[in-house]
């Protein structure tokens, strides 16, 4: 399973101020974006770790969508409303399907906060580039990361810590590295899980972006084949992590 998100750089204004990104993630409808973009598939997120793996905190409820809120987080930044922002541009891969995506996102954001916000269309290897480095990377886009392994560790330090990934949008935070650097070293599971769930509130104590949906992976199965342990790090195909319980039931098979 993905997390997707929209990244908020905070070195390029106005996402330098944490009322500015706060107001953008409240005025995000993750509801209607699975419902209107993705046609269902997916789910909205308000963490970085998804449901189903360790870390997950279920009780994580700031930055969900409330337009009035949003409206006042902005007029509370030092902008003090939309007057004062200055030009923000969505940057994004072109193809007709981020188009429309990143249309529909251009304008939910002009309804929800009163925002008008250029699109910044360009070549997919061009934006993959861009996305790399901290100077080059756009004031706000979608990503997502997807784990490799199903430990907090991956989501949290390989990512957030600083000279991770998400550093390519200037997100550095030293409270955030002692704690994920103690947990890396950690070996009482209690402490160490702990530790990661420290760090994952920290991480979105400053909304450094607008967590937005989670992927979902749709498998068919014949009804023969049993044993399936699903999880959600299954990718190529459902049970892929746990093969040995894997059994066929020849009694349903077609004679």
């Amino acid at each position: 399973r993905c997390t997707f998100a929209v990244m908020f750089h905070q070195l390029k204004e106005p996402f330098t101020d944490q009322k500015v990104r706060e107001a953008f993630a409240m005025s995000f409808d993750r509801e209607g974006w699975v419902t209107d973009v993705l046609k269902g598939l997916g789910s909205p997120t308000l963490t970085w770790i998804p449901p189903g793996y360790p870390g997950y905190d279920a009780a994580e409820n700031r930055w969900g969508f409330d337009p009035e809120a949003a409206k006042a987080a902005l007029a509370e930044s030092s902008y003090g409303g939309v007057e004062g922002l200055p030009p923000i541009t969505l940057t994004f891969s072109d193809t007709p399907r981020n188009r429309t995506r990143n249309e529909w996102l251009a304008a939910k954001w002009k309804e929800n906060l009163g925002v008008d916000l250029a699109l910044d269309p360009v070549e997919s290897t061009t934006y993959t580039a861009l996305t790399k480095d901290i100077t080059t990377a756009p004031q706000t886009f979608i990503l997502g990361w997807c784990a490799d392994y199903p430990d907090p560790q991956n989501w949290l330090s390989v990512y957030w810590k600083t000279g991770g990934f998400g550093e390519r949008i200037g997100y550095s935070n030293a409270d955030f590295d002692a704690l994920v650097n103690e947990a890396d070293t950690t070996t009482d599971p209690a402490k160490r899980a702990e530790l990661y769930a420290q760090a994952q509130t920290l991480l979105t104590d400053g909304a450094p972006v607008a967590f937005a949906w989670n992927n979902v992976n749709t498998y068919l199965v014949k009804p023969w084949v049993t044993g399936i342990v699903k999880t959600p790090q299954d990718s190529g195909w459902s049970g892929i992590q746990e093969p040995l319980t894997i059994d066929i039931d020849q009694s349903m098979m077609p004679q």
